[in-house]
């Protein structure tokens, strides 16, 4: 899967994908690219519709493209775009690239098919002083107000970062919820290690808290954890809200 955000803007894509493409990470493909039209060939797409639009413009959202891969093979693969509703109202927009094999019945998906990788900027540690001023901090205004003034980055800018944390969470929450009921560690740790990392970034302290308690706890309340994620969501949520760029 590739993921884009209600304004059709890229920002994730998940390990099967990058397996086609032959890229090691989200990172590596955008730092070569900025968007999937940039490795199709002989593609051309219609005058200010992004790459997105111009497959849903497409009959049943679908779209034959020639791909080039990192290392300059060609790839014959159908885009597939779905579109995603999440909780807060917003739309986001999957695509799904499809082999010739993928066109056929399959036995079953892997949680690392399901899972995209989030990007976002890798801003500097707090000191083990500065952590104590936050350890017991609301996700409120004076929180938002004072962590963006610490990362140095504008209001906008960090509530669009949020914004990006928020659907990566929402995307990953089905997976995670059923590793947990199912009691598989192993895809637990490795969910929760893709939410924790950018939650850790960008100095969201009770999100990074709760992530922990589902690390250092094989007895988890799964409910008590959802709750305390719905919570946190709908703080993060109003802040984007009111800080988030007026369209």
């Amino acid at each position: 899967m590739i993921l884009y955000d209600s304004s059709y803007k890229i920002f994730g894509m998940g390990g099967k994908s990058l397996r086609i493409l032959h890229y090691d990470s989200f990172d590596d493909f955008m730092a070569r690219n900025s968007d999937l039209d940039d490795i199709c060939e002989n593609y051309k797409k219609e005058d200010n519709l992004s790459f997105v639009q111009d497959i849903l413009k497409s009959p049943k959202s679908t779209k034959a493209i020639t791909l080039r891969t990192k290392d300059n093979k060609k790839i014959e693969a159908t885009a597939k775009v779905l579109q995603l509703s999440l909780a807060s109202g917003e739309s986001m927009y999957e695509v799904v690239l499809l082999l010739d094999e993928d066109l056929l019945p399959v036995a079953n998906t892997t949680y690392d098919d399901e899972l995209p990788a989030l990007r976002l900027p890798v801003f500097r540690y707090l000191s083990m002083n500065e952590q104590s001023k936050i350890s017991n901090t609301m996700l409120d205004d004076t929180w938002f107000e004072r962590t963006s003034k610490f990362l140095n980055i504008s209001y906008e800018e960090f509530a669009s970062y949020l914004n990006v944390l928020v659907k990566g969470i929402n995307k990953n929450s089905i997976a995670l919820h059923n590793a947990l009921m199912s009691h598989d560690t192993t895809h637990v740790a490795k969910i929760i290690s893709i939410l924790k990392e950018p939650a850790v970034n960008l100095h969201i302290t009770p999100l990074v808290k709760i992530y922990e308690s589902v690390q250092n706890d094989n007895a988890i309340d799964l409910g008590a954890f959802i709750l305390n994620i719905r919570n946190s969501l709908k703080s993060l949520n109003r802040l984007i809200r009111k800080y988030g760029r007026k369209v």
